[in-house]
């Protein structure tokens, strides 16, 4: 019988064939195999125990692999020193990206800042026979500002808009009346504020927040939600007679989730102003409160919204002049005089207000109406302002009104697929209707200033594309109907027809 062949059976090799066996070995162990340290060297000690490689071999190959085993340790400890210290920079440093805007994020999510702004590009163009209004290319808006969150508890916004600036008229005196042109001239100072908004919120309790500085007072669903998301390119009539944006503190929350609240105290001056009389000087108490009834149902795909507000505060007598502007910021269509005669009388003033919103998929009706009753302290002074409005709003492409819903206003709507040239995505789009109505019938006679009228109705027809969710295109067509018929231009006419256009860009 053949003997069976076994390699370690097999006659020794040559001096050369060891050596270039252990070379062969050593090569691969070094390169190839740090990992399987024991294995590697139990294979070692068997070559040498059947004489495949020498003692000498065996030493220097045991060397090699000593060597090799203090390089991979020392590689093993410079890795995880690395990426140690690669998850201590994560943890405490910030990591950006885009997300509706420029935003820088810690690793534990409790600090963020974030650069945001809007630009709003308006044309406005007056049809009809008459054709009373300006046609006028506009930067309606053009706002940058710094918003975010630190140590968990505290946010803030501080914007910008830098087309919106005021200047003061003051008077331009020669100190040398023999100078030319040394007549007085009426000047722009250049001293009107840019500020938009500023304000700290403290969340230490959630259903119970503070917020600080100049905000957006708690007031009308249609106020409260941003111009950048607004269902028509301006808002309706009823927004002349809310509060906006003011200076005070306010306490706000939602208690229970689908219900909301806020109430502040504020100057009652508007924007950018501070209380300025000394003698009358009472601050506005301004609350809302309201409930979104879709999330009690647990019906995620609608809104059933709600809410009532209110305001208190006392005017200046000469400084409490309504006024009216068409929805297509064409003409003045209603303006009164002072309530009281002078800066020292007192005239009270309140605001109620009501709103709901109903939405279902794709589809959201919404309606609003306010009030504000004037007191002067004279029957000639107690005089009201009524507005409402109902619109009718639907999604073409599908998107979900209940998606962009928040806490009692609506903001931002994502294409379910942006429009990108050449694609198939369509981005989304929007078709709206909206009637409104001011009315102003206490102050008929001697309340109305100049040519004006005491009612208005408003129809506007709107069309609107967003190509993504930080795009947008607007095309609204309005008409508003005077109750009485005006001279405007030179022009007798109780109609102003207009179309207007809207790109929009924000982040």
């Amino acid at each position: 019988m053949a003997k069976r062949f076994s390699p370690l059976n097999r006659p020794a090799p040559s001096g050369l064939q060891r050596g270039l066996l252990a070379s062969a070995i050593g090569v691969l162990f070094a390169a190839h195999l740090p990992a399987h340290a024991d294995a590697i060297d139990n294979l070692i000690d068997r070559l040498k125990a059947k004489g495949v490689i020498s003692e000498e071999e065996y030493s220097e190959i045991k060397d090699l692999r000593e060597g090799e085993k203090g390089v991979a340790r020392q590689r093993r400890k410079e890795a995880n020193e690395e990426m140690t210290k690669a998850e201590e920079i994560k943890k405490s440093g910030m990591q950006g990206w885009f997300r509706d805007g420029v935003v820088f994020e810690s690793a534990d999510k409790k600090t963020s800042i974030g650069i945001n702004g809007r630009i709003q590009l308006d044309f406005r163009k007056f049809t009809g026979e008459d054709a009373i209004g300006t046609d006028t290319f506009d930067v309606r808006r053009a706002y940058l500002g710094v918003a975010g969150k630190f140590w968990d508890y505290y946010t803030f916004d501080v914007t910008a808009d830098f087309a919106g600036l005021a200047g003061n008229t003051t008077t331009n005196v020669c100190t040398n009346s023999a100078q030319p042109n040394c007549a007085t001239t009426s000047v722009v100072n250049g001293t009107g504020s840019h500020l938009d908004v500023g304000w700290l919120n403290a969340a230490w309790f959630k259903p119970a927040q503070f917020r600080f500085g100049q905000f957006k007072m708690p007031f009308s669903i249609e106020e409260l939600t941003s111009s950048r998301f607004i269902d028509f390119q301006e808002r309706s009539f009823v927004n002349a007679l809310v509060p906006a944006k003011e200076r005070g503190i306010m306490v706000h929350g939602e208690p229970v989730p689908g219900m909301f609240y806020g109430v502040a105290v504020s100057t009652g001056e508007g924007k950018n102003l501070n209380e300025s009389n000394a003698i009358v000087d009472k601050v506005d108490l301004i609350g809302r409160i309201g409930a979104n009834f879709a999330t009690f149902a647990n019906k995620p795909n609608m809104v059933m919204h709600t809410a009532l507000a209110f305001s208190d505060g006392t005017l200046r007598g000469n400084s409490a002049a309504p006024s009216f502007r068409t929805e297509a910021r064409g003409n003045t269509l209603f303006s009164s005089g002072n309530l009281g005669s002078s800066a020292t009388d007192e005239v009270d003033r309140t605001r109620m207000g009501a709103e709901a919103a109903l939405a279902f998929g794709p589809v959201k009706l919404q309606a609003e109406y306010a009030k504000v009753d004037f007191d002067g302290g004279t029957s000639a002074d107690e005089r009201s302002l009524k507005a409402y409005y109902v619109s009718l709003n639907w999604l073409v492409t599908g998107e979900r009104w209940a998606d962009a819903y928040r806490a009692g206003a609506f903001s931002r709507i994502k294409p379910i697929k942006n429009f990108k040239p050449g694609g198939d995505g369509k981005g989304a789009w929007e078709l709206g209707v909206r009637m409104s109505k001011f009315d102003a019938g206490d102050f008929v006679g001697a309340g109305i200033s100049g040519n004006r009228t005491d009612e208005a109705t408003g129809i506007t027809f709107g069309v609107k594309w967003l190509p993504t969710p930080n795009t947008r295109f607007l095309l609204n067509v309005v008409r508003t109907k005077f109750d009485d018929d005006l001279t405007l231009g030179g022009e007798v006419t109780d109609t102003e027809k207009a179309v207007t256009l809207r790109a929009q860009f924000d982040f």
